[in-house]
């Protein structure tokens, strides 16, 4: 299962489309619909064990810092 063993410790804080915002989900499955550009544009998540965040900009899936 990886280094996230397979639980769902990503949520969805920001959906500019509304379609998954507040649904939680793996590192691997956030990794996955990154490359196969899955997520619309601005989509952002937090780490619910580390507050790590991350956003889907220009393609890519990267860490950032937001406002909590």
């Amino acid at each position: 299962m990886g280094r996230d063993g397979g639980r769902c410790d990503w949520v969805v804080i920001h959906d500019p489309s509304n379609t998954f915002t507040q649904r939680n989900f793996r590192l691997c499955d956030l990794r996955q619909s990154a490359k196969d550009s899955a997520w619309p544009e601005g989509i952002a998540f937090r780490n619910i064990r580390t507050q790590q965040a991350m956003v889907f900009r220009r393609g890519q899936l990267t860490p950032t810092t937001l406002n909590r």
